[in-house]
């Protein structure tokens, strides 16, 4: 999976080149695609098994100069690994849906866009995913204590097996992520997950603070001594700072848990 991010980081400032390379992984593959074009972009959507589907979200835009390696080439490279674990070993009531999103990053235009004209009637929930490239802790956000959907139990439960931390988080967490298309949308089982340290976790408190306080200022200022955030939109945001083992873990949990609720659906 790091040599996928490593294709995709390369093309800095190119979003063209950036979608042609996860075009390039799924016909190495030969899973079939389909691009949705709109008035400003491109969504690339691949659709593996029958609907119901569970939708698999990342994102191939990156802010200007920034290699985008965890944000959010990590994500994609998950995804095209969970694609390609389907593909081998097929679902068998249900189907998944992964999409690669266009302009997450000028205001989750890519996922709007989808909404607008596919709709959300045949999914059941969307698994999104920014920065899961480093940390060996998963945050689930927004989600608050009182959520009990098929998606999110399932993935807490499967990371309990695995031993793996998960902690749910009610707010955003970075400025914005496509699950917050679906949720607005109807789609209540919608929700991101990130990889994070313990030293995240110790930080968020302080963050939430600033948060209730309206100190958006102070709040930036707290998230850029975070780990998770040091790369975040920077030109440092490359592949040598991520980690094999983080991106295996998120798509083992990921995949686990599309397994188990196939099995049970």
């Amino acid at each position: 999976m790091i040599n996928i991010v490593k294709a995709i980081e390369r093309h800095k400032n190119n979003k063209s080149e950036r979608m042609n390379e996860i075009i390039s992984i799924l016909e190495l593959n030969s899973i079939a695609y389909e691009v949705q074009v709109y008035k400003t972009g491109k969504n690339l959507i691949v659709t593996l098994g029958n609907e119901p589907f569970i939708g698999i979200g990342s994102h191939y835009d990156a802010v200007p100069e920034s290699p985008g390696a965890n944000d959010n080439a990590s994500a994609i490279a998950v995804s095209l690994n969970i694609l390609r674990k389907v593909k081998i070993s097929p679902l068998e009531k249900i189907g998944i849906r992964a999409f690669f999103f266009d302009e997450e990053e000028n205001g989750l235009v890519g996922s709007k866009e989808y909404i607008k004209e596919k709709g959300i009637e045949n999914l059941i929930g969307i698994y999104n995913m920014e920065l899961v490239g480093s940390g060996n802790n998963i945050v689930l956000w927004q989600v608050d204590d009182q959520q009990n959907t098929l998606l999110l139990k399932t993935f807490e439960y499967e990371a309990r097996k695995q031993k793996t931390e998960t902690h749910r988080i009610p707010a955003i967490v970075t400025n914005s992520a496509d699950h917050q298309s679906f949720k607005e949308a109807g789609l209540e089982d919608s929700f991101t997950i990130t990889a994070v340290t313990k030293e995240d976790l110790s930080i968020a408190p302080k963050y939430y603070r600033a948060l209730q306080n309206g100190d958006i200022a102070e709040c930036w200022k707290i998230l850029s001594k975070a780990p998770v955030f040091r790369h975040y939109h920077k030109p440092t945001d490359e592949s040598k700072h991520l980690s094999i083992e983080t991106l295996e873990m998120v798509s083992s949990l990921l995949f686990e848990s599309i397994r188990s609720i196939d099995k049970r659906y």
